[in-house]
């Protein structure tokens, strides 16, 4: 099913010239996301929030048309997108848009959600572009900056993403802010 959902993350995708055997396994995909997500039983959120992290790396990593830096900062774009508009525009990749709804949710441990997913997919953002380094290199490409520098692009990246986020977190949901501060800091260490 997590294959599935990485084949169709849009609602064009979906709708274009699926059959109807297709079509259902693609809805029972989402569904179980969904269902998983909404949970009462925190195993079952758990497990949907890793899926859900997955869809949003899968983003960034797996799009060739554009470099690993432009993806981020479409994703950072995209979110951005979504907490700016009540209806979410359906160019919008669905993990984004079930990321962004889950602010939305009037039960708390579900928007606390959100951050959960955030921190993990961070955390793995920054080992996919510590590997994106290594091939690089590893391919004798020449490196036109050095590791410093380097490493301040990827924090860069990192911080812009969490804070694109949970300025979201601000805007959706009235929460208090020194949790906010505590959760940033909490995700950048």
């Amino acid at each position: 099913m997590i294959q599935i959902t990485k084949s169709y993350r849009s609602f064009e995708s979906i709708e274009g010239g699926l059959g109807e055997t297709d079509g259902m396994k693609v809805c029972l995909s989402w569904a179980t996301l969904h269902s998983l997500l909404h949970s009462e039983k925190p195993a079952y959120h758990h497990n949907g929030y890793i899926w859900l992290a997955e869809l949003l790396l899968s983003e960034i990593s797996e799009d060739r048309d554009r470099s690993i830096w432009g993806n981020i900062r479409k994703l950072q774009e995209q979110i951005g997108l979504v907490g700016s508009q009540d209806l979410t525009p359906p160019s919008v990749p669905l993990p984004i848009s079930i990321l962004c709804g889950l602010l939305k949710s009037k039960h708390n441990y579900i928007r606390w959600g959100f951050l959960f997913v955030l921190d993990k997919l961070l955390m793995r953002l920054k080992l996919l572009l510590d590997e994106s380094q290594l091939q690089n290199t590893s391919h004798g490409d020449a490196v036109s900056f050095d590791h410093s520098e380097n490493r301040l692009e990827k924090a860069n990246a990192v911080i812009d993403i969490m804070s694109c986020a949970l300025s979201l977190v601000v805007q959706i949901n009235e929460t208090d802010s020194i949790n906010i501060l505590k959760v940033s800091f909490d995700v950048i260490f």
